[in-house]
Parts: C-alpha cells; structure tokens; sequence
C-alpha cells in the first residue's frame, strides 16, 4: 500500500497489485506511446543539433580545405558563431592560414619566397592580359656575395642577407605610390642571393629604370653594415610581359638572362634590359652548349701543345696543352668563344677532366717511351677552384698514370682570383702538396697586388701578351713588364713570356732576365707528333 503521513495525520491507500494492474491496463499504450515519441523527438532534436553545429560546420571546414589548391591563395570563411565547436573551427583555419604564409615566406630574410612569387607572376599576368597592361620582372643578385660567405662565414652571409633585405624593403617605401603608373608591386627571395621584383599594371616603362636605380643606390661604394664595409654589388636583369616574353617561364628566363649579361658585359652595379639582341646571344649559346657536349660524347676534342722555349740556349722545356675540336660547327667558334660559354653553363667541368685525363694519359707515353723530361703546362677553369674534390681527382690520375708530380705544372688565369680571397689560396696550397708545379697565367689583366704574390703558393708567372706587344712601342706597359721581372726576381719566380712574336720582343724579354718563352715567333700550337719531332731533334744535355 501507499502512506502519506503528517504530524497530525497519516492516509493510508491500501491497495492489491491487481488492482493496480486494472487501473493503468487502459493506459498502457497511451504510456508507451507518449515514452517512444518523446524518445524520437529527443533524437530528432539531438541529431539535429549534432549536424547543425558541428557536423555541418566540419564539413563546410573540410569542403574548403579541398577546393584549395595547393598552388593557390589559401582563402577559408571563419564561422561567425561563438559556440566552442566554432572557435575550434576558427582557430584551426587561423592555424591553416598562419602555415600557409610560413610555407610562402623565406625565413631569413621574411619577404615572400620563390613559391609565393610564382603564384603571384601567374595571378598579375593573367590581370595584365584582361586589362591590356604590361607587367615585368627585375631580377638581380649580389655580385662578389660568395666571397662575404668565404671570408667572413655564412653566419655573416646570412646577416648581410638579411640586412639587405630590410634597408631593400625600405628603399621603396617613399615613392609616391599614388602616382605611380602600376597597380602592383611585389618582393621576392628566389634562392641564395637571388632576389627578384614584379611590378604589374605599368603605364611608363620609364619607372622600370627608376625601380632599377633604387637598387644601384644600395650599394654605391660597397654595403656597409656597422663598422664593416663589404666589397659586394649588384647585377639586374629585366624582362617586360608581352614585350620580352608569352609565358611566365619565359619572363622569369629572359631576366635572369639578361642579368647574367649584364654582369659578363658591364661588370658589377649595372642592369640590363632583356633585347632581340640578348636573345639572339642566349641561343647561340645554346647552340655552343650542344656542340660543346656533342663534342664531348663522340670524342671530337683533341689536344695540341704550344711549345716553351728556354730562352739561353732555344731548348723546349715543355709545352702548354690546348684544347681544339674537329666538331664541324663547334671550330668555328674556336676555344676564345665555346671556352668561356662552357664556363657560364657549367660544362666546363667536363671539359677540364677530359683535359686532365687525357692530357697526363699522352704524358705518361712520352715519358716511358720517349724519356721526356720536360713540363706539361694545363689549364684549369676557376670552377675548380670551388670543387672539394679537385685536388684528390688529380692526385688519382697522377697516381693512376705513375707520372712524376714535378713534370706537371697546373695553370689558373689570374683573373679567377678575388683579392683576400682565402679559400682560393688554401685550394692552391692542397694542390702544391701534391708536388705539381703551378703558374699564374695572363698575369697582370686581374688585380694581384705585388705584395700578395707572397701568399701564393705559385712557381709561375706568365705575363700576359698585352705586355708583350708593348715590347715594340714605347708605353707605360712596357715599363710595366719590366717591373713584374723584378718582382719575380724577388720572389724567386720562373717567368714566361707568353706572346713573342718579334725578334725585337724576344730580345728584349732575354735581356730582361725572363727564362722562357712562347709565341708564334717560335711555334704555333702543334699536334703531338709534330711536337715530338722537334723535340727529339734537340740536343740531349
């Protein structure tokens, strides 16, 4: 039964379990009717909820994530509601946007990376083609910056780097931008010390040129960072869009081309704007390049050897190796012309070891075979100069043709050395340990002071023609050359005359005191039975 009770009174409901049972079977389907509906409104309603505020929002969230390509802006709508799934939401796309400036940002210097301007060339091509405006790039690198990285370290490098980008940034912020004729204008760092402008929507050419000075102006007397100025410049390149180019490759090509030229033809602090005639130059070089690899795979290099006459008694003491080719359109060009454009292309480096292996291959005959007992001079590019594996690569063909270090002597032009130039001493030092024997070849075109010929680790010294042709008229070069035979004389370097063509220049270069010569006075370049012939008919000491 049931009881209330109170302090005054208590009610008693007594009543049996079939009663009860009699009371509510009339009900029961009722109960269980309203239980179940208000069970599935319940769930109804929660469902509702669930995919409302976290399953829709989610899948909106995830919608967005996958229209977003990966080579495009990154652009997602942040819910507006402040419950938690929202926030959550929204500080997930803050993080998704703050990665995606971190990947299109260069972390030293912070200015957009060559990813964010690829994307940004694109996007302003494409708005200058719809509204009939040219756009351009300005590509330029720190001329003389791997030296900072050499003499300094790269931790000053990157300090320079980032100095530069900053005072960069800041070098264009008082333009009058409102009166500028772009519409856009954009920074970059592509890689290294390589940095690159867009400028979109140009109306006057004439402000490409302006931008261009703005940089110059950077480093006029050099790039001073406190106490410390740093022998570095600038080279720039420009490509205008459709003028120069139809595609974005080719725009971004075409100014890197024309930077590149305009640091071989003016030197440091100039600029060059792409041309019919940059082009016509880009694929002659282009052509060189086949012929030069052409040349190399089917074997149609070959080597002469430019005599070196003792100048006491005319004897050959040994000889220059050149490099020539029977390829039918690499010899027009002759090795004045493919040589350097090997170099800017990087073909160089193959063209060396074939010289060296072949080179000390033919030496190695002379000397088992012949008894020669003279010196093999051979050229080698400044490419080697950087090269970790130089000196072990030759110390192996020396060891691999059992030829005797001191009847090699390895020549460097002097213009491939930059003045306090450590790393290039320390590359020739390694290479004197091998017991070789190296020369400073066109002496007196670089900028070798006399007094640094004490760090040089050289035997050497072969004067550069220029001097020689001076032999014949009275000139300030003339003098010159008497001048470097003193300081030889000092340091106790052999001398070559390089050039002689007049008995009056070899006469003069005897009396002078240089040791040994060379020119078509005497020879010209001869192929190897030639050079063998005349040296077999000199007499034996």
């Amino acid at each position: 039964g049931y009881e209330l009770k109170h302090d005054l009174w208590t009610i008693k409901i007594a009543l049996t379990a079939e009663s009860l049972s009699k009371i509510y079977k009339p009900f029961q389907i009722l109960f269980v009717t309203i239980v179940l509906s208000v069970t599935l409104v319940t769930f109804v309603l929660l469902k509702w909820l669930i995919v409302k505020q976290i399953i829709k929002p989610v899948e909106k969230l995830t919608k967005q994530i996958e229209q977003v390509d990966s080579d495009n802006l990154i652009y997602i709508e942040k819910s507006k509601s402040d419950d938690e799934v929202s926030i959550l939401t929204n500080k997930y796309i803050n993080l998704i946007s703050e990665l995606d400036d971190l990947a299109k940002r260069d972390s030293l210097t912070g200015l957009p990376n060559r990813k964010k301007f690829n994307l940004d060339i694109v996007r302003i091509i494409d708005r200058c083609e719809k509204t009939d405006k040219k756009c351009a790039v300005i590509y330029f690198d720190l001329d003389n910056f791997k030296h900072v990285n050499d003499k300094y370290g790269h931790h000053i490098g990157d300090n320079l780097l980032s100095v530069f980008a900053e005072r960069f940034v800041e070098s264009f912020v008082d333009f009058d931008w409102d009166n500028l004729s772009v519409s856009e204008f954009e920074f970059a760092r592509l890689s290294g010390d390589e940095f690159a402008i867009i400028v979109g929507g140009i109306d006057d050419l004439d402000i490409l040129t302006l931008f261009t000075h703005r940089i110059l102006s950077l480093f006029d007397g050099g790039f001073a960072i406190d106490d410390t100025l740093f022998d570095i410049g600038v080279s720039v390149g420009l490509s205008i869009y459709p003028n120069d180019a139809q595609t974005v490759m080719e725009l971004i090509n075409h100014a890197d081309s024309a930077m590149y030229s305009s640091k071989k033809e003016f030197g440091r602090n100039n600029y060059r704007f792409y041309s019919d005639e940059l082009n016509s130059e880009i694929k002659r070089h282009e052509k060189i390049n086949e012929y030069i690899k052409d040349s190399i795979s089917s074997n149609h290099f070959y080597l002469t050897y430019m005599p070196i006459y003792d100048t006491n008694n005319g004897k050959i003491r040994g000889a220059e190796v050149l490099l020539r080719t029977t390829h039918k359109d690499l010899s027009s060009y002759g090795p004045a012309e493919f040589i350097p454009v090997a170099e800017s292309s990087g073909l160089i480096k193959d063209i060396d070891y074939w010289v060296f292996e072949n080179a000390l291959y033919r030496l190695s005959i002379w000397i088992k075979e012949l008894n020669f007992d003279g010196v093999l001079a051979i050229n080698f590019s400044s490419w080697q100069l950087t090269n970790i594996d130089f000196v072990d690569d030759l110390a192996s063909l020396i060891d691999k043709y059992q030829i005797p270090p001191d009847r090699i002597e390895m020549e460097i032009t002097e213009t491939c050395f930059i003045p306090g130039d450590d790393q290039n001493i320390e590359m020739l030092k390694s290479l004197k340990k091998l017991g070789v024997r190296i020369s400073l070849d066109d002496f007196g075109t670089g900028f070798t002071a006399f007094s640094q010929l004490i760090n040089y680790p050289i035997d050497t010294l072969k004067i550069d023609r220029m001097f020689i042709n001076a032999i014949d008229i009275e000139s300030t070069d003339r003098q010159l050359f008497d001048v470097i035979i003193e300081m030889a004389k000092i340091y106790n370097l052999n001398v070559v005359a390089e050039g002689v063509e007049t008995t009056t220049q070899l006469d003069y270069v005897r009396s002078k005191g240089c040791q040994e010569v060379q020119g078509f006075l005497l020879s010209k370049p001869l192929k190897e039975e030639d050079f063998l012939a005349i040296w077999k008919k000199q007499p034996r000491a």
